[in-house]
């Protein structure tokens, strides 16, 4: 009997330590769930702070990142500014909406997005000031070119002027009339008012000058006016008048005139100049021939 309780007792007492032992192993069971939990979490929420201080940090590093880079094209030109004026507005409420995030210490979500947005805004403002900067350098690249061709043409402009008026001096110079055969002669008066031959300075009393006009088919037909210069042998023009030079800018006296009709074909044709109260030199006389300011030819003459 005393065998068969005290094997109760054992037994019962095996069941009430196994039942404990249950009981404390599902109750470490319990906790240790609970404690890796605990763990999780916090590691979660160690990671969550981490997480938005970086983004904040990344924020505050692209606001930056983007004033640095708007601002490589301030001052380029007036199209380039008007689009950073317009970019730097956007910028500066982004900004604004951030600071107010971190003063209210905003969630993760919050920042997140914000985050995504500066992005979007930093993409679409370079992307239309790299787009502007193209077009801007095509267009100088244009300019350029119309500049270089502009250029160009005035050159040949310049050329062709330079040739224009090469060839019109050639033709101005193939219409001046040549005189050729020039016959001088002087003569005196007599009472019957008939004229003779003389060789005597003392005795002339006119000078007649027979001249030929050579053929010209360039020279425009009319009436054509000779101017006759007569230079003593001290180099003095007598007197008669003045006419100017091709130019117009130079008055040269001349001693007689003679305006013939000209047809472009040769023509002959005679001056008289009277000597009235001077008194000729002996010596050589030099004939000057001047029609429309050029100079037409020249001859010379001896009195004795």
């Amino acid at each position: 009997m005393k065998t068969e309780e005290n094997n109760k007792t054992r037994l019962t007492a095996l069941v009430a330590t196994g039942v404990l032992g249950l009981f404390f192993l599902g109750s470490s069971a319990f906790l240790y769930v609970d404690n890796n939990d605990l763990k999780e979490e916090n590691r979660i929420a160690t990671e969550q702070v981490e997480t938005l201080s970086s983004v904040k940090e990344q924020l505050q590093a692209e606001l930056k990142e983007i004033d640095a880079e708007l601002s490589k094209y301030k001052g380029k030109n007036e199209e380039l500014d008007n689009l950073l004026k317009g970019a730097q507005r956007d910028l500066q409420e982004r900004k604004k909406k951030i600071n107010k995030l971190l003063k209210q210490n905003a969630s993760l979500e919050k920042f997140k997005k914000e985050a995504k947005a500066l992005r979007k805004l930093k993409e679409t403002h370079l992307t239309k000031m790299k787009d502007m900067e193209q077009k801007l350098a095509m267009l100088s690249e244009e300019n350029n070119d119309l500049k270089e061709d502009k250029e160009r043409l005035q050159v040949e402009l310049q050329t062709l002027s330079n040739n224009y008026m090469v060839l019109e001096r050639k033709v101005e110079i193939a219409s001046i009339l040549k005189v050729d055969n020039v016959l001088a002669a002087t003569e005196k008066k007599a009472k019957n008012g008939k004229y003779s031959k003389t060789n005597s300075p003392k005795k002339a009393d006119r000078l007649t000058i027979d001249f030929e006009l050579s053929e010209n088919r360039v020279a425009d037909k009319g009436e054509k006016t000779i101017y006759i210069r007569i230079i003593d042998p001290s180099g003095k023009v007598l007197q008669g008048g003045t006419f100017t030079n091709e130019d117009g800018n130079i008055e040269i006296p001349y001693s007689v005139q003679k305006v013939v009709n000209y047809d472009n074909d040769k023509i002959k044709s005679n001056a008289v100049y009277e000597v009235g109260n001077q008194d000729l030199k002996a010596g050589e006389y030099t004939l000057e021939f001047y029609c429309e300011g050029h100079f037409c030819g020249a001859s010379k003459y001896k009195l004795k």
